[in-house]
């Protein structure tokens, strides 16, 4: 590997792709045919480096995108008073020296790559027009599946440093050899994901979806370049330049062939929620365009984060081991956005056979979900009907059909078992987000053996008979799980038979006799969450004063 990237090679790279991997292009007619449709569409901006300028331009036209972590640079950003000079020719020339250093090596490398165009967020989308950077995030999967080629800063801690190797004896490489005998040498190639891995830039929750939606991607790291598509990578350290290729399906090729996207959307979030936000408010911003994927495979809209045709699947999660989740307070507890941490989700082996989950969704969950709006009505959380292309959904896609009913309503001797939400001419404090609405078996338990490391605990009823056991959420934040009391618990969804090996909640009892439950704390008239876990049957009629009950609860 030389100190200056050998442009001609990338522009190789680059044309085979073009010109042989029919994989590695994108549909965008079919995503954004048109600007009535999307109007975001038409307020996409470029650089353009010809003119020196940014301008307006199509979606699809020839251009190159930048990933890059901006680090809290104070370099110079479009504004709404800068503008007009920066969109006027040779705009770019009079402040190209306050630009921070990534951003200028990646105009760069466009110009040596011979391409005209490349979008940098900072630059094409108003940072001070809170509208403008909506209809960018909006359409943020075109952006990046829509680019010829990203360039991913994947070894810079933040906007100022340097993408080596664009300019001379910016970078200095070795390549890792060793003579295994007298003649024969052997050169280590690192695998990207192993380098990727521990950088500042896989830590950050905005360029996940960047990386991951980008068909074809440059990555500067480690003092040389890797270069990734739908089809094959290449590196500059192999001899020859020949091709290598890795175990890793990018998202773009994973949504469009999964025959199983609930297991791959949470999969995703697992993933996703190890990574770190500057602005905690932006944790589902930062998704927009996965999300959108999914919703589209799916044949479902995503209500704060989660695919309402299997709503109650991703009502069930925890946190990972040795994990601890915080409360994330603009967005709602029953959602994984309302929660700092790693998340982990219950998966059953159904969720591997489209027909079996909707037979779990079906058979063994009975709660009716509804939201409230602002103007205190109530609508459905799923609503088939209201989807667009609803008429296209099959039996083989996940989602509800008809509900079987809460199981053991007999045995616990529940009678009107109502799922229709109340009208309250006064409801309680508004929230940034909608209050679900639902009605569900309760019954209070006792917490013990509580570990604090861990937060997880044993669940006992009134015979002090170990009944549960749960994950605590926010455990630290307060002075809640010592009060020693009857704590409020909500039966959710019965357990599939055939559930992956869960190390948190080692359970005693056959899966088929336990459920998935909440642990529920009353906050200004409304329930929030505060922990997950399982509870076998024995514990609904053995509840503590005044359970079991059925009760409408309102959930934030």
């Amino acid at each position: 590997t030389e100190n200056q990237i050998d442009f001609t090679r990338v522009r190789n790279w680059l044309t085979e792709c073009l010109e042989k991997h029919h994989q590695c292009k994108p549909d965008l007619e079919s995503l954004a045919p048109n600007g009535a449709s999307h109007p975001e569409v038409l307020k996409f901006r470029l650089l353009d480096l010809h003119q020196k300028c940014i301008v307006p331009a199509s979606m699809h036209c020839r251009y190159l995108a930048l990933s890059y972590v901006w680090g809290g640079v104070q370099g110079l950003r479009l504004t709404t008073i800068n503008k007009n000079i920066l969109f006027t020719p040779g705009g770019l020339d009079k402040v190209w020296q306050r630009l921070p250093r990534t951003i200028r090596d990646a105009i760069d490398c466009t110009i040596a790559l011979h391409e005209r165009y490349i979008w940098v967020d900072a630059l094409c989308l108003i940072q001070n027009d809170l509208q403008d950077i909506e209809h960018g995030l909006r359409v943020m999967d075109l952006i990046y599946e829509g680019a010829t080629l990203t360039i991913i800063a994947a070894c810079c801690h933040q906007a100022d440093d340097a993408l080596p190797g664009v300019h001379p004896a910016t970078r200095y490489p070795t390549q890792r050899l060793a003579e295994v005998r007298p003649g024969v040498t052997l050169a280590v190639h690192p695998y990207l994901e192993a380098l990727l891995k521990h950088t500042t830039y896989t830590r950050r929750a905005w360029t996940y979806q960047e990386q991951h939606l980008s068909r074809r991607a440059l990555f500067f790291i480690d003092n040389q370049i890797y270069f990734r598509c739908q089809n094959m990578n290449y590196s500059e350290d192999l001899w020859l330049g020949k091709r290598v290729h890795e175990l890793s399906s990018p998202l773009l090729t994973l949504v469009a062939n999964t025959k199983y996207p609930v297991n791959a959307y949470k999969s995703l979030l697992e993933q996703y929620t190890r990574r770190l936000l500057s602005n905690q408010s932006d944790v589902l911003a930062a998704l927009q365009g996965v999300m959108r994927r999914f919703a589209l495979k799916m044949k479902t809209d995503f209500f704060q984060g989660v695919p309402a045709a299997a709503f109650d699947s991703f009502m069930l999660f925890h946190s990972e081991p040795r994990s601890l989740l915080r409360r994330r307070k603009e967005f709602p507890s029953y959602s994984w956005a309302g929660w700092i941490g790693n998340i982990q989700f219950v998966q059953s082996l159904y969720e591997h056979i489209s027909s079996s989950a909707n037979s779990w969704l079906t058979e063994q969950t009975w709660i009716i979900w509804y939201k409230k709006s602002l103007l205190n009505t109530a609508h459905l959380v799923w609503e088939p009907k209201e989807i667009p292309h609803s008429n296209t959904v099959s039996q083989n896609d996940t989602g509800y059909r008809m509900r079987s009913g809460f199981p053991l309503a007999a045995s616990l001797g529940l009678i009107d078992l109502t799922t229709l939400p109340t009208r309250e001419e006064v409801g309680p404090p508004l929230r940034g987000y909608p209050i679900l609405k639902f009605w569900t078996l309760m019954v209070y338990l006792e917490i013990v053996e509580i570990k604090v490391f861990d937060a997880t605990a044993v669940l006992i009823d009134t015979s002090q008979n170990e009944c549960g056991i749960a994950g605590l959420d926010d455990f630290e934040a307060d002075t809640f799980f010592e009060t020693g009391q009857a704590y409020e618990f909500i039966v959710l969804s019965r357990c599939a038979l055939h559930h992956k090996s869960d190390l948190v909640f080692p359970l005693k009892w056959p899966r088929e006799d336990c459920y998935h439950a909440l642990v529920l704390q009353m906050e200004d008239g409304v329930y929030e969450r505060r922990g997950f876990g399982f509870l076998h049957k024995a514990g609904f009629a053995n509840s503590l004063k005044p359970g079991p009950v059925w009760k409408e609860i309102s959930l934030a």
